[in-house]
């Protein structure tokens, strides 16, 4: 792997806004690297208050919107609240179902089932709506391509709205009002909010015009769960729901979500970005992979703690099936793409995969083989696929898919994820043309597995650098990346060796101490780093410094990401 050493021109900024907000110069270098220098934007971004929200009324659609969900709470008119199957759609659902159950609004709800609706509205929602006598449909985390089906709604009488954040098209559906950051004319300076971010953006917006007894802070870890699953970027506003949001889940007393921490097993600690991606969201994901995705938000939207528990199990239960049919699909993938080694772009396409794992396949694809996949699964060995693609950084996805239109039913999403609908015989015209794209905008050079890194000297590496990154620099992602910093001609104390599952261990000179190093995955350097030390060579490490607890006490230790024998 390629490590790109972050070089700053000015360096004089560093000791000074360093003085002034009380912080190392090396969390100003990471600041500066983000183009966050001004002691002012550095303290909004490392203190980020709610406060520094933006007005919702910014956002394009908004006061209308507004008025007609009053109308119809006023009025006794009926609402559904129409969501989305992953965890985005979820969280957004049960914030806004919650919000008007609280102002009595007459008000249900509706998610797409992945295996009958399919992706976003469908005929089989709007006629439910009919079924009960809705007026207002209200969608979130989805709609803004819906143009068939809210022409299907509107001549059936029934209002939409749609908030939704993902790309528009040209043109927009003929919807009684939408809200997304997005589309053309909105003037909203947050374009990245998630789907669950704009549905909040409409609840923060109903709080500043009528009476909503509830607290906007209450509503923030849900926000805070859909925000970082839905991996968008986490600054700006998203950095302030997100960062308030995990704090006040830490100590929830919410049963679905005390619930959900507790089969996570992480109730009672801090929770990070890393816990929401890879224990809480696969969880609330896993029954609309499975089965059908209102069981997540039964749970999140239950008042009784012995039900909460029922159902989290139900959710971890569902989560342990999906990750073995994960498994058995993965391995088949890997099959096929061995035939395209010389393609930028994966597709790989196969009767039956379970579609409810296809964009964790393409992901994981994706970190294994370092270019964009699309998984594809043909349903009951018929000519109609269904497949979902990931990306990587250089690569926008959407964009690749546009180059496709032809090709495929239908097709949406955004630069780093997307899915499509797919007839069999127009795959290989599909794998074809996408990669005549790709290309053309991407080669060797920024295909090449690349890792930033911030030099610094391993005397400066202390436990108050762990806590500014854990503290002030988090909450981590798409934007804001975890630092990894780098150390040069460090030398190899003791005997490296492998623990667990081909883990390395060793411990490294700073000089005046000693402090241990482990590599997760990284046991096939040993025999590289014990000849180094026989020859009396030194090694050049990326790392991530963390506080190690054990047995009571503290330690400084080091994550390694990479080592180079110098």
């Amino acid at each position: 792997m390629k490590w790109e050493r972050i070089q700053l021109d000015d360096v004089n900024w560093q000791d000074i806004v360093s003085d002034e907000i009380k912080i190392t110069p090396m969390l100003a270098k990471i600041l500066a690297n983000m183009r966050i220098t001004k002691p002012e934007d550095v303290r909004r971004f490392l203190y980020p208050e709610l406060k520094d929200m933006h007005s919702p009324f910014l956002m394009k659609g908004m006061e209308k919107v507004i008025n007609r969900i009053i109308h119809a709470v006023d009025n006794k008119q009926k609402i559904m609240v129409y969501g989305d199957y992953d965890v985005d759609g979820i969280t957004a659902t049960a914030l806004l179902v919650r919000v008007l159950r609280s102002m009595e609004a007459d008000v249900l709800f509706y998610l797409p089932n992945r295996f009958v609706d399919g992706y976003g509205l469908s005929t089989q929602g709007i006629d439910y709506a009919v079924s009960n006598a809705v007026s207002l449909i209200i969608t979130v985390d989805c709609g803004i391509s819906a143009h068939d089906i809210v022409d299907y709604s509107n001549q059936l009488g029934i209002d939409t709205i749609i908030t939704d954040h993902h790309e528009p098209k040209e043109e927009l559906p003929l919807a009684y009002a939408i809200v997304n950051p997005k589309q053309e004319g909105c003037s909203y300076p947050d374009k990245d909010l998630s789907g669950v971010g704009v549905a909040l953006k409409v609840i923060h917006a109903l709080m500043q015009t009528t009476d909503v007894p509830i607290s906007f802070s209450s509503l923030l870890p849900l926000a805070a769960i859909g925000t970082v699953a839905d991996i968008v970027p986490i600054v700006g506003e998203n950095r302030i729901i997100v960062k308030h949001g995990l704090k006040l889940l830490s100590s929830t007393r919410e049963p679905g979500l005390t619930a959900l921490l507790e089969v996570s097993g992480i109730r009672g600690k801090m929770i990070d970005t890393a816990d929401v991606g890879f224990k809480l969201g696969p969880r609330l994901n896993a029954s609309g992979r499975i089965e059908d995705a209102v069981l997540s938000l039964e749970l999140l939207l239950s008042d009784a703690h012995h039900e909460a528990i029922r159902l989290a199990k139900i959710l971890d239960e569902a989560n342990t099936l999906r990750q073995q049919i994960q498994k058995e699909v993965l391995d088949e993938a890997r099959q096929f793409v061995g035939h395209q080694d010389n393609k930028k772009v994966i597709v790989v396409a196969k009767d039956n995969w379970h579609q409810g794992v296809l964009g964790i396949v393409a992901s994981k694809l994706v970190d294994e083989y370092g270019k964009p996949a699309i998984v594809i699964a043909y349903e009951n060995g018929n000519g109609n696929g269904k497949g979902s693609g990931r990306s990587i950084p250089q690569f926008h996805l959407l964009d690749g898919l546009t180059r496709c239109d032809e090709l495929l039913e239908a097709y949406g999403g955004h630069k780093h994820a997307a899915g499509i609908s797919i007839k069999r015989e127009r795959v290989d015209d599909f794998r074809r043309i996408i990669n005549e794209y790709a290309d053309k905008v991407l080669n060797d050079e920024n295909m090449d597995r690349k890792m930033d890194v911030f030099d610094i000297n391993l005397e400066e590496v202390n436990p108050k650098l762990v806590w500014e990154m854990e503290n002030l620099l988090s909450p981590f992602g798409i934007g804001n990346p975890r630092p990894v910093f780098s150390s040069f001609l460090v030398e190899v104390a003791g005997v490296p060796r492998i623990v667990g599952n081909n883990h390395l261990k060793i411990k490294i000179n700073s000089g005046t101490r000693q402090i241990d190093a482990i590599g997760f995955g990284l046991g096939k350097m040993l025999d590289d780093i014990s000849n180094s030390r026989n020859n009396q060579k030194k090694v050049h490490v990326a790392y991530r410094p963390q506080m190690n607890e054990w047995d009571g006490t503290s330690t400084l230790q080091l994550n390694l990401k990479d080592i180079k024998v110098a």
